[in-house]
């Protein structure tokens, strides 16, 4: 039973010349792994209300349980996904830590 990442990625045309285009990552760490895969991620963007903002997802296991990092087009979606953790229910699956990562500017491309 080998993990799997899994991912939903907008084609990368959409972000392509959008100068100063920047995105909002969460970093959630100790997600039970049995929550890692498209379907419960997906149910858990779209409770938190956070779906029409997220541009990628990727799980990457870790010994504590699974790590997910969310990069999301605006710095909202981003803040509400973290206080979503916060929320009592999520205390029954143990430690779930969410944090905003430092936003991210691409590197300007080369003529």
């Amino acid at each position: 039973n080998g993990q799997r990442a899994c991912g939903v990625e907008q084609p990368s045309s959409s972000t392509e010349g959008l100068t100063g285009f920047k995105t909002h990552s969460v970093l959630v760490e100790r997600l039970p792994p049995k929550l890692c895969h498209d379907f419960f991620l997906r149910a858990i963007f779209e409770q938190a209300g956070v779906l029409p903002s997220v541009l990628k997802y990727h799980v990457v296991p870790e010994a504590s349980g699974a790590a997910l990092l969310v990069e999301f087009s605006d710095q909202h979606a981003a803040k509400a996904y973290v206080e979503h953790f916060s929320l009592p229910l999520w205390a029954e699956h143990g430690v779930v830590k969410a944090k905003v990562l430092a936003p991210v500017r691409p590197a300007a491309q080369q003529p």
